[in-house]
């Protein structure tokens, strides 16, 4: 029987959490036969195969190793295998809530326009949260909440790569997630989501937003910090390098790069940061500056 949805779970070293993800798609209360797992292994050296394989008597689950790094890479190597009329993507360090998968389909089924759908995603936090780590930064750990309504959302708002669906034919008439953006090993590359779902409303169809399709995300004790979160908006700041460079010729990339990098000279606060003077300047204002930073040296090929 062919299923009605894919699930795609690329995974890269996270055996311990993606043993977690598998369970919570196995205990869907979706028919079985109606859906099929799909476990992207992008070159993995920890126990994820064996993951895979000890999971019993369960025969909707596909295992496949992409040798390529790259998490792009890896949700086109698993739409490519995925029969599903719907693809759903979930990360290896997240968990579905039991009903996910039949609260996503019963949305595309109730609206033919819909061609990108996003959820709610929870926090499951490794350690206390810090007080710095205020709401502002929560998009930052694929974190989403808008609301309690099913709609369609607007363009300031954004969907997350650890809960995101798509029907499948409009995922291979936007040509897949564009490679050069996405997570690469230790490269925090991000806005390849943001480009499919640009992608595909040019196509004519709409963003929408389930709360009702809920996923909880692991939010491990490194992540818990400034550090981190200012390499985050460095790569950033990097990936929207990549995504503006393509647009323009190698001396309007030059240029665009100086006149940032002049202003930010120009500013106190930001020249202050650069020069390692500003660390008890916020963390919002130091993530602006490295998120710049990244912006300028990808655009001079630097990074």
């Amino acid at each position: 029987m062919i299923p009605l949805i894919s699930v795609v779970v690329c995974t890269f070293n996270r055996s311990a959490y993606l043993q977690k993800a598998i369970a919570s798609l196995v205990s869907q209360t979706l028919v079985p036969s109606h859906y099929e797992i799909i476990i992207v292994d992008n070159g993995s050296q920890d126990e994820t195969k064996q993951v895979v394989e000890s999971i019993k008597n369960v025969s909707n689950i596909i295992y496949q190793y992409e040798r390529e790094p790259g998490l792009s890479r890896s949700r086109n190597t698993g739409c490519q295998i995925a029969r599903g009329k719907y693809v759903a993507y979930l990360d290896d360090d997240a968990e579905a809530d039991s009903h996910w998968l039949e609260e996503i389909l019963k949305i595309f089924q109730a609206n033919e326009r819909i061609g990108c759908l996003t959820g709610k995603v929870e926090p499951i936090w490794g350690a206390p949260r810090p007080s710095w780590l205020t709401k502002e930064f929560e998009g930052k750990l694929s974190l989403l909440d808008l609301g309690s309504q099913t709609r369609q959302i607007i363009q300031k708002e954004w969907i997350v790569g650890v809960n995101m669906a798509f029907p499948r034919k409009l995922l291979e008439a936007s040509g897949g997630f564009l490679d050069q953006v996405g997570r690469k090993r230790d490269q925090l590359l991000s806005a390849e989501e943001i480009v499919m779902r640009e992608a595909i409303e040019k196509l004519g169809y709409e963003t929408w937003y389930h709360p009702k399709a809920v996923v909880c995300h692991h939010i491990p004790l490194e992540r818990m910090n400034e550090k981190w979160f200012l390499k985050r908006a460095f790569w950033q700041g990097a990936s929207d390098g990549i995504l503006e460079g393509e647009r323009k010729s190698p001396i309007l990339r030059i240029i665009t790069g100086l006149r940032t990098f002049a202003a930010m000279i120009f500013c106190f606060q930001e020249l202050k940061i650069m020069l390692g003077l500003g660390k008890k300047e916020p963390l919002k204002a130091r993530c602006s500056v490295q998120a710049r930073l990244g912006h300028i040296l990808k655009l001079w090929g630097i990074v």
